[in-house]
């Protein structure tokens, strides 16, 4: 029986099995205008929007309002489950109670209005537990259920910073966050970029960065400038605005693929760069890794509602490979999983770090003696002893390549963040094998 079911599941695995199910639903226009009291009903405002929460449940808001009191219909598309909401009406913030069939309390929902959506929390009755939706402003003649949540991309620029020239790479996620990286290769070193969106197109940004120590080294606000093109004004410590311009080189979307069983439920969340070979290749991985996680998981009993997912972090995209890191959410663990990887776009395959290197080369011991000596450097910045006990027990294992050399990243820590080591490819210049896979660097 077990095996029958595997079988089939495997069957819908090879019709993509991870896109979530076309949804059936409706923009319930009438419903929500007997939400409120017929002498209401002749001058009632009403517009739709379309959003994925974190965990890839999709989900349409119907908001209503008559310059008063909101109602709103929320649709959660994933699990067939509709909530009622009303509050007082206010311009540029929400706060409604959301109901159940029985008008009964199920939660509250807090938003902030923008030109192009709604930002949205929505909390349990008791306010413990939330989740965070990025809804955006549909029409009724262009609706659109998304399978993604709204505008998540990677994106890399070329710039100048104290006049040296720097790659810029930025990853948006799904909250309107910002994060990534800013190479100064000539200079051996980069510096870790975080952020938030201003707007739900997030054409602005708020952006800080950081050196790997954790010291904060600027601050920008972007604006767009022309096409391809952006003007950052950097407003940190200096007594004068500085601005320059980043030039966009590529930017990518992620796709986004859903999965739901009797008491498993997956999400994938993964980059698509247009080149074949890499899009079949990672959708081949995510495929297996499904088949993985449903192997294991469905051997025993139904249990309770678990949840897997995977996203990446991405260190580099290049014509020459694709760097980055998967994070895996397993229900047989309680803690993150990391995978680093490094896809050669010439070989069209993962590469080693094995093969990088001259055999002649010990690169595990120098690797871990650098590290180390970064790790004494990171504590003698901050002499705190939970850092200090926070670094004894952290690895650096995860490697990737980044313009100005190799990179070890940490687990991510909720005090600490995420601290990245680079190694600059001039220190082993000599030992990177001349007809491996980086011979394109030198």
């Amino acid at each position: 029986m077990q095996k029958q079911f595997l079988i089939l599941i495997f069957q819908l695995l090879s019709f993509d099995l991870l896109q979530s199910q076309a949804p059936v639903f409706s923009l319930k226009v009438h419903e929500l205008m007997d939400l409120f009291s017929p002498s209401q009903q002749g001058g009632i405002w009403i517009q739709h929007y379309s959003g994925v929460s974190g965990n890839g449940d999709s989900y349409i808001l119907s908001l209503g309002h008559n310059g008063r009191e909101y109602r709103a219909i929320l649709q959660n598309l994933t699990s067939n489950e509709t909530l009622n909401a009303e509050g007082n009406y206010h311009f540029e913030n929400i706060k409604l109670v959301l109901q159940d069939s029985l008008l009964e309390i199920a939660g509250f929902l807090f938003g902030e209005v923008k030109p192009n959506g709604i930002l949205i929390q929505v909390l349990d009755r008791r306010k413990e537990k939330g989740k965070y939706i990025e809804f955006q402003k549909m029409t009724r003649e262009g609706f659109k259920v998304f399978d993604c949540p709204v505008q998540v991309w990677y994106q890399s620029f070329a710039g100048i910073m104290d006049r040296n020239p720097v790659i810029i790479q930025l990853q948006k996620d799904f909250d309107q966050r910002i994060y990534g990286s800013i190479s100064v290769p000539d200079k051996l070193t980069g510096y870790m970029v975080s952020g938030n969106c201003d707007d739900v197109p997030c054409e602005k940004m708020d952006l800080r960065v950081h050196d790997f120590f954790g010291e904060r080294f600027k601050e920008y606000k972007s604006t767009p400038l022309a096409l391809n093109q952006i003007q950052v004004e950097e407003n940190y410590k200096d007594k004068f605005q500085i601005f320059e311009t980043w030039t966009s080189q590529n930017k990518y979307n992620f796709k986004c693929k859903n999965l739901s069983f009797p008491g498993l439920k997956m999400y994938a969340q993964y980059i698509q760069i247009a080149d074949r070979d890499f899009d079949n290749w990672i959708e081949s991985f995510i495929t297996k890794w499904t088949e993985q996680v449903v192997s294991f998981y469905q051997v025993g009993p139904l249990r309770e509602q678990k949840q897997a997912n995977v996203t990446m972090d991405l260190d580099w995209i290049s014509l020459d490979w694709v760097s980055g890191i998967f994070k895996f959410t397993e229900p047989w663990s309680l803690d993150e999983r990391s995978l680093g990887f490094t896809y050669d776009r010439k070989l069209n395959r993962i590469i080693s770090i094995e093969e990088i290197f001259d055999k002649t080369f010990d690169y595990k011991t120098f690797f871990n003696d650098y590290i180390s000596w970064k790790k004494k450097e990171m504590m003698s910045m901050n002499t705190s002893n939970r850092f200090k006990a926070y670094m004894e027990l952290e690895f650096f294992t995860p490697w990737t390549l980044r313009p100005e050399g190799f990179c070890f990243t940490s687990e991510w820590n909720f005090i600490w963040g995420t601290r990245k080591i680079i190694v600059p490819y001039a220190l082993i210049q000599e030992h990177i094998k001349k007809s491996g896979p980086l011979r394109k660097l030198f």
